[in-house]
This record gives structure tokens, sequence and C-alpha cells, in this order.
């Protein structure tokens, strides 16, 4: 007997821009967004393939970087 189950991912994409890196990041939970405010100013730093998010209420959150592209700079 087989059964056929639907599997749904749910992934909210997240771009950071500091001075001279733009940050793809990934939020994988359908249940509650990540903490930040849009157009705001976000603590982030960077662990290896990882990026550490300051939320708005103080927590560190943890997600993974997607896509980690230089910014062009204007002369």
């Amino acid at each position: 007997m087989m059964v056929g189950v639907p599997i749904r991912h749910w992934t909210t994409w997240y771009k950071i821009e500091t001075e001279d890196i733009t940050y793809i990041l990934a939020w994988r939970d359908k249940k509650k967004p990540l903490n930040v405010t849009l157009h705001g100013r976000t603590k982030i730093w960077v662990d290896g393939s990882d990026a550490h998010v300051l939320d708005d209420g103080g927590k560190d959150v943890k997600l993974p970087i997607v896509e980690k592209r230089a910014r062009q700079t204007t002369p």
C-alpha cells in the first residue's frame, strides 16, 4: 500500500545589505516570521556559511546564507 503525503516547504527570503556585501538569507518557519524591522538597522555577523541576526527582541537567530554578493561602489 502506498500513501501519498504532500510535502510543503515554506521559505522566506531576506536580503540584508551592508556597506560592501549583500546577503540573501533563508528562513524556513511558516508559523513565525523573523522579528526584524523592514528597512531598519539590524545587527548581523557571519560564521562560515551561516549568518547570525540579532532580531528586534534581542534574540540571536541563525540563518543559512544562500547567496553573498559584493556591492557595486559608485565613484
